[in-house]
């Protein structure tokens, strides 16, 4: 019995560890993206805005954290709702735990937060075609990510 306490307990520390370190994480891309703006637009393509909100998230990266809710039986938010602060904060935090969930699988249990700028920034492809070596962006989003 004892040993199935220490286990959950680990479990339990290890589960609000990430939830911190994961709210770091998404703060420091919000301060980097966007000066924490949730009406931010921005990465235009033939005039139009593809990045949307405070994360700057593109319709790609939202479908996925949305697909990450659904799959954690949460309500998902459509792209129309994207200038509710509540809806980028739901689908930004589900895409980082999809992320974290993609890292685990390829053997990475433990990925850093500039790891995770970097994929946030150009995608899971792009960033592995970079090696997960931190560019600028992830530098910046690391040091933040560990301001007190």
């Amino acid at each position: 019995m004892k040993r199935r306490s220490f286990l959950l307990a680990g479990l339990l520390l290890a589960v609000l560890s990430f939830a911190q370190t994961d709210a770091q994480i998404l703060k420091a891309i919000r301060l980097v993206e966007s000066g924490d703006n949730p009406r931010a637009l921005g990465d235009y393509h033939l005039g139009l805005p593809t990045a949307f909100g405070a994360y700057q998230m593109h319709k790609g990266a939202w479908a996925e954290g949305n697909a990450q809710l659904r799959v954690e039986g949460k309500p998902a938010y459509p792209m129309s709702q994207w200038r509710r602060l509540e809806a980028q904060q739901e689908v930004a935090s589900a895409y980082l735990r999809g992320l974290r969930r993609r890292f685990e699988s390829s053997g990475l249990p433990s990925p850093s937060p500039e790891q995770f700028a970097l994929v946030w920034k150009h995608g899971w492809e792009g960033a592995h075609l970079l090696g997960l070596s931190p560019d600028d962006y992830a530098q910046r989003v690391g040091n933040l990510s560990r301001l007190k």
